[in-house]
């Protein structure tokens, strides 16, 4: 079984629409996209491991 078989993609009207989202997502090379999703505001809770989570916050700090 492929990975997107088990892969469901709303656009950002649903999202908008449902009660609740929540986002799944982690490695390194998905921290940009993480970053863009979040700033959507149409994310309400993230999933993602430490790694990452260390990753999205360097990320943000080298920004600022």
């Amino acid at each position: 079984m492929e990975l997107y078989e088990n892969t469901l993609c709303a656009g950002q009207d649903n999202l908008k629409n449902a009660g609740e989202t929540i986002a799944v997502a982690s490695g390194k090379d998905k921290t940009e996209a993480i970053i863009g999703a979040l700033r959507t505001n149409v994310i309400d809770t993230l999933l993602t491991d430490e790694y990452t989570a260390r990753n999205i916050l360097l990320f943000l700090d080298k920004k600022h």
